[in-house]
């Protein structure tokens, strides 16, 4: 489980918690009660991975309590970088990529009659400091330059998952990736079929994220 408050990534800045008491006896209704106890900052931010979301033990009345936003990639990219992981850290499985889930995330959202804030991380990498600005003006919060660029940093929690890591733990700022996405490398069917398979729900998603308007 991880945490990010106001932009910062380091476990001493969220909320004081150390690596130990993060990794001990972790459970959804724990791990809410304990975002929602924390009143020393105005604002918490909590970043999950939407494959995680399980409807049996996060009711309406749990998800109601918090803001819902969302943060996609273009399938084509987020596939094929995940199989390329999991060749290194475990098998791969198609409904672990999220896109599913984070489709029901949305409809919960809605029917909580929350508004539905989307950005693309296509758009992140490509300014930066618009994207966060629109973000941070979508859910009412103040938008600070040291959200776009940072000092490289490896947080204590990511060393368990070094490899998924290894590039934010390196980075400075928003930037496309080293290599390229689209290379000779061959995927299996699977990664293929995945990728098609989450392209609706992306597209659907996509076209109704935080976007610039003409001319701006």
């Amino acid at each position: 489980y991880q945490r990010r408050v106001h932009g910062y990534n380091s476990p001493e800045k969220a909320h004081g918690m150390s690596i130990e008491h993060l990794q001990q006896n972790r459970t959804y209704a724990t791990q809410c009660a304990e975002i929602l106890e924390q009143t020393e900052k105005p604002f918490s931010f909590s970043k999950e991975m939407s494959y995680y979301y399980d409807a049996s033990k996060l009711d309406l009345t749990t998800m109601a309590k918090f803001r819902h936003t969302f943060l996609i990639r273009d399938p084509e990219k987020t596939v094929r970088s995940f199989w390329r992981i999991c060749k290194k850290t475990g098998g791969f499985h198609p409904d672990h990529v999220g896109f599913r889930q984070m489709k029901e995330i949305v409809r919960v959202a809605e029917s909580l009659g929350q508004p539905v804030i989307i950005l693309d991380a296509d758009d992140v990498i490509a300014d930066s400091a618009w994207a966060l600005q629109a973000y941070c003006e979508a859910v009412g919060l103040p938008f600070c330059e040291e959200m776009t660029a940072w000092n490289p940093e490896t947080p204590e929690i990511w060393n368990k998952w070094s490899d998924w890591h290894k590039d934010a733990a390196s980075s400075t700022g928003f930037k496309p990736p080293a290599r390229a996405e689209h290379d000779d490398e061959a995927f299996p069917p699977e990664v293929i079929e995945t990728i098609e398979a989450c392209k609706p729900i992306y597209n659907e998603l996509y076209s109704r994220r935080l976007h610039k308007q003409a001319g701006v």
